[in-house]
């Protein structure tokens, strides 16, 4: 997939193949099983990746898998689950959870193990806890054989969820609070709608999806969780890479990263770094690529535009995915969208295997 993609991805092949990079870090893959769920989007990415700092993690990530070295992927405990039904019928989902339980999705009957693990959250410890405005990452599978789906109108087809991560574009202080909403680590967040701003030091886990503007990238939060006192309080931020700053700064949205600096990401690649909040950015102790820890046939994704590059190029972002433009005044940054991905590229409708149906919107 890296050569057919590679255009895409120049620069990271070291991220993808799990290769050591300069720095003083290893790199690896993991995944754990996950479960079921209403999300409005969906997205993946190969291989989730790690660069870490001497600093030894702690919480959930570490007990959960998040950072392994064992000889069993998560591409291999995927593959196992979904043994016989090909490769384009793994599916990765990316948005924002609408209802709980087993759930239709955008035509798509998606079903949950209520005990199943929620990787990389300080609030949830599974599937169970989940709540609507929650945004995540799920890998899922078909439940039932081809030959069965064959006969189905494309709505009916139904789906069991693998893993799941919840996907947190920031988690840390409130900073300060505004008319518009509140600042966290240097990031604008704008409030979910009927939403109460929490005080001024207050931890809280933002989910809900990046939105590009002329103040620089802002999330638009559709649930906040306040972290209660003796949870796992490591800072994080979650978003696209969009390239250094002119000085050789790292940027997402407001945020500052400083602590680590990679030397082999790609514009438009989804990051999460995980570390201690200082004033008006993060100080990283562990940076990872990628939404989820295995290889996905297709994806489906929830987000806005990036404002499009002076190449061109653009993402949904937060979702790994880009393509290139030669109009970039079509291209609009302030309306939600859903999007269909293969590899680290969008891709259109036409591109879809023929045996996922016609259920996928907006590709």
């Amino acid at each position: 997939m890296m050569t057919r993609f590679a255009r895409f991805c120049q620069g990271c092949a070291d991220l993808m193949t799990g290769r050591k990079i300069d720095l003083s870090t290893g790199l690896v893959a993991g995944l754990v099983l996950g479960g079921a769920l209403s999300v409005t989007g969906w997205a993946v990415t190969g291989s989730a990746v790690v660069a870490q700092s001497t600093e030894t993690t702690q919480g959930n990530d570490e007990r959960e898998g998040g950072i392994i070295g064992t000889g069993v992927t998560g591409y291999d405990l995927v593959r196992s689950e979904v043994a016989g039904q090909g490769t384009d019928l793994r599916v990765g989902v990316y948005g924002t959870i609408t209802a709980l339980g087993s759930i239709y999705v955008n035509g798509h009957h998606i079903a949950l193990d209520k005990e199943l693990t929620v990787r990389g959250s300080p609030v949830v410890e599974q599937a169970a806890d989940l709540r609507t405005g929650h945004t995540v990452a799920v890998v899922v599978g078909r439940v039932d054989p081809p030959a069965v789906h064959a006969a189905r109108d494309s709505a009916a087809v139904h789906w069991q969820a693998l893993d799941i991560r919840h996907v947190m574009p920031l988690v840390g202080p409130v900073q300060a609070i505004d008319v518009e909403g509140i600042t966290v680590m240097g990031t604008r967040v704008a409030l979910p709608e009927g939403g109460e701003a929490p005080k001024v030091g207050t931890w809280v886990a933002v989910s809900g999806l990046w939105q590009s503007g002329a103040l620089g990238d802002k999330v638009i939060a559709s649930r906040l969780d306040v972290l209660p006192a003796g949870v796992d309080r490591r800072a994080r931020i979650s978003g696209s890479f969009e390239g250094l700053k002119p000085d050789g700064s790292l940027w997402i949205g407001g945020t500052q990263i400083t602590g680590i600096m990679p030397q082999h990401l790609s514009e438009g690649m989804r990051l999460r770094i995980t570390g201690t909040p200082v004033e008006g950015g993060l100080q990283a102790s562990q940076i990872e690529a990628g939404l989820f820890g295995a290889e996905v046939g297709v994806q489906h994704v929830e987000g806005y535009y990036s404002a499009p590059a002076a190449d061109g190029r653009y993402t949904v972002l937060g979702s790994g995915l880009i393509a290139y433009t030669e109009r970039p005044q079509m291209i609009v940054t302030s309306q939600r969208v859903l999007r269909c991905g293969q590899g680290q590229s969008l891709i259109g409708a036409g591109l879809l295997p023929e045996a996922l149906g016609d259920g996928f919107q907006g590709c």
